[in-house]
Formats: structure tokens, C-alpha cells, sequence
């Protein structure tokens, strides 16, 4: 073989020695001559010697097309490729060769006509290409997902082993392909010098099909893409948009939300199965229909047993695409955190000791802590996870309330309560205007007569309202809120307020307030709501009996937890991303550390500019600071990666032309459907396949030596 010519099945040129053996059958079946004695020759014909010499041609032409019949065939079976590339400039024998595999999410699907993955038949493909190259030529190796655990050598290299060894190290990953920075990337690598590039993709449309951003011209350089066909996918694809941990500040023994969501992006309705694992081997399956084009919300209840980092790992049973179905969340929890009680204790009735029923946080791992207005500004800066403050103190903060705010959209909560001591009915102050919510006069509330029945108490009952929020899911068993009948004394009636120029529409969004718990009237009395990252709870009665009945209830404690450690939709130390992107912290450091904890994702460490994507799906924590290495960074960041939803898409380039290569000489072939590689191979563009000259000159061959076979009719001059 040459830079011209390449054979696709070599194996058979071996075979070409063959082609010899009508000589060999002509030498070994050829008349002997003997001499006879006869009589007289009256009663032969004289023979012409010019018609022995024509017999004589005729015989070798014979010989020569029976050789050339045989040599055909056998050339044609090893299918000779006519390299048309060398009207490029600069492309010569030794050119350089970059093969180009696509190993993003959507190659995990079977390819058409195949019982193998459309990457497995993407590594076939290229291993044919390696062997039928001429020697000598360097081959380059480039995926479309960096993977660190397939480390593809990226300069050319003539080791054809260590080629294939590479090709053997691809595996699947959960991401989707960076097609225009893969071409460029090769493009670059070929140079002025000029090359051929193969590209193996399935050529998903939202890889393939959008130009390059800043497209670099390379006159000597050729793209091949080989188009691998895909098996139609029937069915829905249902992917995770997100899975991560929810609970800002995770406690030990506390429950912890990891929240699922999942979109049915194809056609068809699908029932699936969430199935969750954490690190403390508990599992978890629910079964949920999404219906095509819809998408459910799968929360699942955690309770780390320990303090430190904690995983839980997600994943998708029974849809048609199993490529984005991986997710993993990590999160930080705390032995111990702090609830600081603006004032005394005393002013808040029951709230301390739900909240710490032991001085000492050992039972709920939160501890209650009285600060004095004076010194609260002082006390955040240690990063309480909440603060509780009387009606009367937040309208008397000595800084107006600037520093508890800036606390609360940073990711802090806030409770608001009356004091449970005060007479007073009306505070008369101003609460900032960051809290969404005022409070009317506190009032001795009864019923009115006709609705008291004999017996019964004059109180009120308070109720929740909009079970539906995220605010009641720790309360929430079977779909409803598990909630005991409560009496409230004395209450005031509180107001939610919209942000400035902002109507209260109905949707729950930052800044925005919402009534979670209402009298029998319609009063609200309970409100909660975001500001920036955090949370506010805004109460209108004491938690003290002479308030309320609401000690008395057994999803009191729930409740105060959910106020001072729960209620918001963000963890605030966490990085989510999709497979394929890179876990960046917000830091200023220029040294980080990437410490894995499940999911197939390598361990890194190094400069914050060098940072690896993160192939599939996993879970950890990345630190950053000069001492990370010894897991005392200065911060640190718990990363969770899930699937790329959009590779379960199935739109496919099918033109002749490819976005993503820009201004690139390119073509492209497609691998026919249950064909071999080897044969689709044989329809590269840019290559001529010499199967079928063959296959008519061997017919011609053969109809050579039958004409030249046929006996001819007897001839001569008698004597």
C-alpha cells in the first residue's frame, strides 16, 4: 500500500499468489508429443503454420485472462481505496491523521442495525482506519468530552500499540460533546503542514449543527466525518434538570431535603422509577408518570448520621434513554449549629427550648443563644444559621437592621415573634422594609357566639394554608399536612408585602412573602418568605401558652425546625452543574483541590484556571486555599453533577454539511445501517472505493476466456 492506496481487507491480498494457478494447471496439462509411424498422408490436412501461431496467441491470451479473472476477484474482495486527497497542498503518505470520537452522552444509545453502543462501534471504526493507514503515518487521538480517565495521547504518535490502547481507554460519559472546540482543537493541531481529520459522531444536531464562535481557517487541512446512524428511540427520555441537596445548613441527625427534578422531553408519556442511595447504604424507589413534555419533583427525606461531607446518588429506571439518567449530590453537614435569640430568653416563650430541647445541642444539634441588640452585628459575623428577634427589637435595631439583612440575603433565617411578656398591643415601630410583612395590633381573639359550641373553647383555630409550598414538606405525610388542632389566645393579624412597584401576583418568588398559616376567619397569622438567599418567618402570636395551644401539639418541634433550618430552596456552600462543565468556585484563590466522593470522577489538584470538567455524573468537594491538599483549605464547596439532559435529544444532522466545522474542507459518509465498519469505511468521502472497477474488469475477464475458451471450427488445405 501506498499514500494513494489503501486496502480495507488486506488479508485477502495474500491470496494473490493464486492468480498463478492457471499457469501452473497449463504446464502440468499440456500435451506431450510423441511421434507415430504411418503408412501414407493421404488422409491428412495440411496445417497452415500462420494458424499455429494464432492458436498459440490465442492460448496465451487465454492463460492471461483466466490470471487476471482470478487476481480480480481477489483484489476486489480486499477492497482497494483510491485516496483522492492529494490534490491538497501539503498532504503527502506521511501526513499527519487525527481521529476525532465523539464520547458524549448520546453515542451510549444503540447504533442502527447494531446489537453495540454507537461509541463502541465509533472505537471499531477507528481501529480500522489505524491499521489501514500506510506506515509511518503519526495518528493523533481526540475525544469531544475531556475525560481524565481516558488521557488520549494528543500528539501524533507512530506507536500503532499505543494507539489502540488508548482507543481501548474510551468509555462512555454523562456530558455533552464540545464539537466546534474538538475541530478547532485538531485543525490546529494539523497545521500548515495539512491532514486528514476523522471525525466518528453520531452528529446529535446540538453538538454538530452551530458554528464555531471564532472559526480559524486551515486551507490544508480535510475533515471526514463519519456519520454512525442511530437506532430510532421509542418511548420518553426523562432526565434530572436537578438533583441536589435543598437544606442550607445541614445538621446531623436532622432531616435533610434532596430534591429530584426530572422533564420528559420525548414524545410519549413514561413511568419511571427514582431510585436514591446515600452514603449510609439507606435506599429509596418511587414511581412517578411524567407525562411527555411535562416534569415531576421527586424530594427524598436524608439524615446524616455523622458529621462531615455525605452523599446521595440518583438515577432513572425505565425510559428509552439511559444516557442522562445519572445524578449525585454531596453536602456538608454540622455537628452543631447556633440559633441566636435577640434579648432574652425569656421573650420567646417555648421557641428555645424547641429549639434546643438540651442547652448543649445534643439532641437536635442546634444550640439557642440570647445576644444582645447591641452585640448582633458582631454575633453574625460567626455565621449563626438563625436569628430570632421580637417584633418590638427588630424595629429597634441600633443600626435600623442593615447588618440582619445583609445576614438573611446571604443565606441566613430570620423568625419574627412577638414578646411573649410585653402587654403591649401595638409596638408602634417601623420593621425595614427587607422583611415583606407588618404586623397589625395584637388583639385577645374569641369566637363569636353562634359559632361557639357548648363546651368547646372560644379560641380560633389556626390552619395551614398552601399546603403546597416547600415551607410545610417536612410535615407533609401522604400529600397532606400532618397538623394537630391548635387554639390561638392572642394574636396579631400580619400583612405580606410586595417589594416596591412588584404586585403580589400569586407566584412564589424572592422577596415575596407568603401566608402559610391563617385563622378560621381568614387571618393570616403565620407568613413566610425569601429575601436574596434566605428566609423569613414571620409570626403574629408568642410560642407561649398563654399565646397559643401550639406548645402543645406534637408537630411543634417540626415546625420551629423547619422556621430556624429549613424553608429555603438553595444550599448555600453547594455548586451544581450538568456532566461535562466544569465545578468552579466563587474564590479569589489560586490553588484548589477536586476530593471525590461517589461517581466516576478522578481526585485533581492544581491552579483554579486548569480545572478538568467533570465527565459524568458525581459527587464532592472542592477546596481551595494553599493548604487544601491536607483537607484544611480555606473554604470549601460541595460539587453535585447529573446527566446532560439535552443528549436524549434525537435530532441528527443528515446533509452533507457540519456547523460545527466551519470553513473547514469538509465531507461526510455515512456507516450504512447493519453494515460491517469495514464497509462503511468504504464510503468515505474524499475516498474512492475500487470495488466495483474491479468487480467489471473481472467480468470482463471472464468473458474473455469464454470467448477465447470456445472451440473454433477445424481449418487447413488438403494435400
Amino acid at each position: 500500500m501506498n499514500g494513494l492506496v489503501t486496502v480495507l481487507s488486506p488479508s485477502f491480498l495474500w491470496l494473490l499468489p493464486l492468480a498463478g494457478l492457471p499457469v501452473l494447471f497449463h504446464l502440468l496439462m499440456r500435451r506431450k508429443q510423441r511421434r507415430m509411424v504411418f503408412s501414407t498422408l493421404m488422409f491428412f490436412r495440411r496445417v497452415d503454420p500462420r494458424l499455429s501461431s494464432k492458436r498459440k496467441l490465442r492460448e496465451l491470451l487465454l492463460l492471461a485472462a483466466r490470471m487476471a479473472l482470478v487476481a480480480l476477484v481477489l483484489l476486489g474482495l480486499a477492497r482497494p481505496m483510491m485516496n483522492l486527497f492529494g490534490g491538497i497542498p501539503g498532504l503527502s503518505s506521511n501526513a499527519p491523521v487525527t481521529i476525532v470520537i465523539d464520547n458524549s452522552a448520546s453515542m451510549r444509545a444503540e447504533a442502527a442495525g447494531e446489537k453495540r453502543s454507537k461509541l463502541d462501534l465509533a472505537v471499531a471504526a477507528a481501529r480500522n482506519i489505524v491499521t489501514s493507514l500506510p506506515g509511518g503515518t503519526p495518528v493523533a487521538l481526540s475525544v469531544t468530552v475531556d475525560d481524565p480517565k481516558a488521557a488520549v495521547p494528543t500528539e501524533a504518535t507512530n506507536d500503532r500499540s499505543r494507539v489502540m490502547e488508548f482507543l481501548e481507554a474510551i468509555v462512555p460519559t454523562d456530558a455533552a460533546g464540545n464539537a466546534a472546540t474538538a475541530i478547532a482543537t485538531a485543525a490546529k493541531r494539523v497545521g500548515a503542514g495539512g491532514g486528514v481529520i476523522h471525525v466518528l459522531s453520531d452528529l446529535q444536531a446540538d453538538e454538530w449543527g452551530h458554528e464555531p464562535a471564532t472559526p480559524e481557517p486551515q486551507p490544508n487541512a480535510r475533515v471526514v466525518f463519519h456519520r454512525i446512524p442511530s437506532e430510532p428511540v421509542k418511548g420518553g427520555d426523562v432526565a434530572f434538570t436537578r438533583a441536589s441537596v435543598v437544606t442550607p445548613w445541614p445538621l446531623v441527625a436532622q432531616p435533610v431535603l434532596f430534591r429530584a427534578e426530572v422533564a420528559n422531553a420525548g414524545d410519549e408519556p413514561a413511568r419511571i422509577e427514582v431510585r436514591t442511595e446515600d452514603d449510609g447504604g439507606r435506599t429509596m424507589s418511587r414511581y412517578v408518570e411524567v407525562a411527555a413534555g411535562g416534569h415531576e419533583t421527586v424530594d427524598v427525606t436524608v439524615e446524616p448520621g455523622s458529621k462531615g461531607t455525605h452523599w446521595v446518588r440518583c438515577s432513572i429506571e425505565g425510559d428509552a434513554f439511559t444516557g442522562n439518567n445519572q445524578a449525585a449530590a454531596a453536602y456538608e453537614a454540622a455537628d452543631r449549629a447556633t440559633v441566636c435569640f435577640v434579648g432574652p430568653l425569656e421573650s420567646y416563650g417555648a421557641l428555645p427550648v424547641a429549639v434546643s430541647p438540651t442547652a448543649d445541642g445534643a439532641t437536635a444539634a442546634l444550640v439557642a443563644e440570647s445576644v444582645e441588640p447591641t452585640a448582633l452585628e458582631g454575633a453574625l459575623t460567626k455565621a449563626p444559621v438563625a436569628v430570632a428577634v421580637t417584633w418590638q427589637q427588630l424595629a429597634a435595631l441600633p443600626d435600623g437592621g442593615d447588618s440582619l439583612g445583609r445576614y438573611v440575603a446571604d443565606g441566613g433565617r430570620l423568625v419574627v415573634v412577638p414578646d411573649a411578656r410585653s402587654p403591649v398591643t401595638d409596638f408602634g415601630g417601623r420593621v425595614p422594609e427587607w422583611a415583606r410583612v407588618s404586623m397589625g395590633r395584637v388583639e385577645a381573639l374569641s369566637l363569636p357566639d353562634e359559632q361557639v359550641v357548648t363546651g368547646s373553647p372560644r379560641e380560633p383555630q389556626v390552619s395551614p394554608a398552601e399546603t403546597s409550598l416547600p415551607f410545610w414538606s417536612r410535615l407533609r405525610v401522604a400529600g397532606r399536612v400532618a397538623w394537630a388542632p391548635v387554639r390561638v389566645a392572642r394574636a396579631a393579624t400580619l400583612q405580606p408585602v410586595a417589594p416596591s412597584g412588584q404586585a403580589r401576583d400569586g407566584r412564589i418568588t424572592a422577596d415575596v412573602s407568603r401566608v402559610v398559616a391563617e385563622l378560621e376567619d381568614g387571618r393570616p397569622v403565620l407568613v413566610h418568605g425569601h429575601h436574596g438567599k434566605g428566609a423569613i418567618t414571620a409570626s403574629g402570636f408568642a410560642f407561649d401558652p398563654a399565646w397559643t395551644t401550639l406548645s402543645q401539639a406534637p408537630h411543634f418541634v417540626v415546625l420551629v425546625h423547619t422556621m430556624v433550618a429549613g424553608g429555603l430552596d438553595e444550599n448555600r456552600d453547594g455548586i451544581e452543574i450538568e456532566a461535562g462543565a466544569v465545578p468552579r468556585p466563587p474564590t479569589t484563590d489560586d490553588s484548589v483541590e477536586i476530593v471525590p466522593f461517589v461517581g466516576d470522577v478522578v481526585a485533581w489538584s492544581g491552579q483554579v484556571g486548569d480545572m478538568p470538567v467533570v465527565p459524568r455524573a458525581a459527587a464532592g468537594v472542592v477546596r481551595s486555599g494553599s493548604s487544601a491538599s491536607d483537607g484544611s483549605g480555606n473554604e470549601a464547596w460541595t460539587f453535585s453533577a447529573r446527566g446532560s439532559a439535552a443528549e436524549g435529544r434525537t435530532t441528527f444532522l443528515e446533509g452533507p454539511k457540519v456547523a460545527a466545522a466551519g470553513s473547514l474542507n469538509h465531507v461526510v459518509s455515512t456507516l450504512p445501517a447493519g453494515g460491517t465498519v469495514a464497509a462503511g469505511l468504504g464510503r468515505i468521502g474524499g475516498e474512492a472505493g475500487l470495488y466495483l472497477p474491479m468487480l467489471l474488469l473481472a467480468t470482463a475477464a471472464l468473458v474473455a476466456e469464454g470467448l477465447l475458451g470456445a472451440p473454433r471450427p477445424a481449418g487447413g488445405v488438403r494435400r
